[in-house]
């Protein structure tokens, strides 16, 4: 369990932040440097260039030829390494038994400083990437999410799916990646966290060490772009000959610093956050129409949404969407309980909890939280705050909020009108 006293930051002269997190009874050590660079950050040219990016830095350096040679490495020091990239967010790390977590930090600091970018690598890694994309839609119960996104978003970037297309990847060269590097990955985009048992290392000397030279100047980075919900079409159905239905319902969300995002987490939670939940209980339960029904929310740095989704007969579709419709309603009439309430802050509490259980999630956590607030708030301070909330709170929030509702599905069904009219009896 994170001791809260054990979390250290500091900033170094270039600019870098650290978290030293010291888990003395933890048998590993995770080594992780993010990036507060993601995809809205890439230029109309550059789509999905974020992501294939995190791919290309394990194509080697001059010390470690390839990516087999890392692998290898990393692999006989009893660790494991990956990477991801969302929106907003690059991590790459590597998690090792506590006593080789130095050695780690500097093959992560070899591959992150001094990748090659070899071109042939480049190429073969657009194949691989392109496959991943394949993967992906096929997968109609992940892809639906990029299809919901391109409607709320609209042409923003934040529209666009992670991944890129097709002909974006097949037009990423050395040089594009280089250009990305240069005007993204800087030393104030940058945050390194180091968890677990740290058995007593001078944790600032190493990476010191390691992370010198700079990741780059601090000149340059480009605001991004803006974002803003699409107020002009409010259905877009991805028309597909599948066995299933996938349905995503969302309105317009807030903020991931915004002072009421903790509140908009609890409404989540009572309207399709676990077991307990409305929509749960409604569709799968009462109904017996959908095997997976939720809701979640997406918070960016200057807008999010809340959205429910769910997977169903293609012949319930036009059922499903009544009966969300109805949820949400009754939700803003102000129509859940003092136990639903209970029950938010409780689950909500204890995925607070699990967020730091691991020292790879703990990490995570760490940079994530840097980057949204500026420093690592404590669990204990984050349970207090959702403790705080109340049912006016909900409501409030909720009204300002449920203004228009926005359905995105991968689906052969094809009537956009009566899907039009049912959505917008929001009330």
């Amino acid at each position: 369990m994170l001791d809260e006293n054990s979390v250290k930051k500091t900033i170094l002269k270039n600019g870098i932040r650290v978290y030293a997190i010291d888990i003395k009874s933890s048998p590993f050590v995770t080594v992780c440097v993010g990036f507060s660079v993601g995809s809205r950050d890439e230029t109309v040219e550059e789509h999905g260039i974020a992501h294939f990016l995190e791919h290309s830095m394990f194509s080697g350096t001059k010390k470690r030829v390839n990516n087999k040679v890392i692998g290898f490495e990393v692999e006989n020091i009893g660790g494991e390494m990956n990477a991801a990239t969302s929106e907003e967010m690059t991590v790459y790390y590597i998690k090792v038994p506590y006593e080789n977590f130095i050695k780690a930090l500097e093959i992560l600091s070899d591959m992150l400083l001094n990748s090659t970018f070899n071109e042939q690598f480049i190429e073969v890694e657009k194949g691989v990437v392109k496959e991943e994309l394949k993967m992906y839609e096929d997968n109609p119960m992940q892809s639906v999410s990029d299809v919901f996104n391109e409607l709320i978003y609209k042409d923003t970037p934040l529209g666009k799916s992670i991944i890129g297309t097709l002909d974006s990847i097949s037009s990423f060269s050395r040089e594009k990646i280089l250009g990305f590097i240069k005007r993204n990955y800087l030393n104030e985009s940058t945050v390194i966290s180091i968890v677990g048992n740290l058995n007593g290392k001078n944790i600032i000397s190493e990476v010191e060490k390691y992370f010198n030279p700079n990741i780059g100047s601090n000149i340059g980075k480009q605001s991004y772009i803006k974002a803003d919900i699409n107020n002009i079409d409010n259905v877009k159905l991805k028309i597909k000959d599948v066995n299933q239905s996938h349905i995503v319902l969302g309105i317009r969300g807030l903020p991931i610093s915004h002072k009421d995002l903790d509140t908009l987490k609890l409404i989540s939670v009572i309207i399709g956050g676990g077991f307990g939940s409305k929509i749960f209980q409604k569709l799968r339960n009462d109904l017996g129409v959908a095997y997976y029904a939720a809701s979640s929310i997406s918070a960016y740095r200057d807008i999010g949404d809340l959205y429910v989704r769910a997977g169903v007969d293609n012949s319930k579709f036009e059922m499903t969407t009544v009966e969300v419709m109805k949820l949400l309603n009754q939700f803003h009439k102000g129509d859940f309980s003092s136990d639903d309430i209970h029950r938010a802050k409780e689950f909500v509490k204890g995925t607070l909890a699990s967020e730091v259980e691991t020292t790879q999630e703990c990490a995570f956590k760490s940079i994530a939280s840097e980057f949204a607030f500026g420093r690592l708030k404590s669990v204990n301070e984050e349970k207090k705050k959702i403790d705080e909330i109340n049912k006016d709170d909900m409501v409030r929030v909720f009204d300002s909020i449920y203004t228009k509702v926005y359905l995105a599905a991968i689906s052969p069904y094809d009537n956009i009108n009566e899907i039009s009219n049912i959505i917008a009896d929001v009330k």
